[in-house]
């Protein structure tokens, strides 16, 4: 894989792509968790030995953890706030990529973890558009700016979900919460919960890699 660094929506990335890549491969767009950055999940471009193009932003808001610094999508005193203007950069983002390489939705696929993956929620549950997959690890949806309006419009959006039963951050009942509001809405998300915690493993990988593999093709 090659990396490079790169900007849009007004956020910073760091890109990972196989060298000499086409413009129109596969995308995914992989959204780290709070505290966290770029470099969190990036690992994952080589460990899913998928031929794929991935871009890893950092989040909006930068944290100062004693020590390290990190980014977050939202503060989590101030959800109705700060999703809107997370929401609107990673749109933002995606325009951009898009623009870019001369791709759309269709061959993109949105992934998130932790706020990662209420972030992929927010934004591909709400879009006029269907992305390739969104993928949520440890995720939930947050029930901000009306949201609940847009689910039924999202009905044929592929959507995994992935959840640890002991994940002591992101208590498993609001994954589970998360299901059962989709369902009623119309979606239909495939569902795993695994016996970790608040974290990816490779089962979890695995699961990811089968999903988008299934979302790219059909694209």
């Amino acid at each position: 894989m090659q990396l490079s660094v790169g900007m849009g929506g007004g956020l910073t990335y760091l890109e990972a792509a196989p060298p000499d890549a086409p413009g129109d491969l596969p995308l995914v767009v992989a959204l780290h968790g709070r505290g966290a950055s770029a470099e969190d999940l990036a690992p994952l471009a080589l460990e899913s030995g998928a031929p794929w193009r991935w871009v890893f932003p950092n989040a909006r808001l930068q944290l100062d953890l004693g020590g390290w610094e990190g980014y977050a999508w939202y503060d989590l005193d101030a959800p109705d706030r700060d999703i809107p203007a997370s929401r609107r950069a990673i749109e933002g983002l995606l325009g951009d990529l898009w623009a870019r390489l001369g791709i759309g939705p269709g061959r993109t696929a949105l992934l998130g973890f932790s706020q990662g993956g209420v972030m992929t929620l927010d934004v591909g549950l709400r879009a006029a558009v269907r992305f390739a997959g969104l993928v949520v690890l440890s995720g939930y949806l947050a029930t901000v700016d009306g949201v609940e309006a847009a689910l039924p419009r999202a009905a044929h959006q592929r959507l995994l979900i992935v959840h640890g039963e002991d994940d002591p951050l992101v208590a498993v009942s609001r994954a589970r919460a998360t299901r059962q509001q989709l369902v009623a809405a119309g979606l239909r998300p495939e569902y795993h919960e695994l016996p970790i915690g608040h974290e990816i493993t490779g089962e979890v990988l695995a699961l990811v890699v089968r999903f988008l593999e299934g979302g790219f093709a059909a694209g």
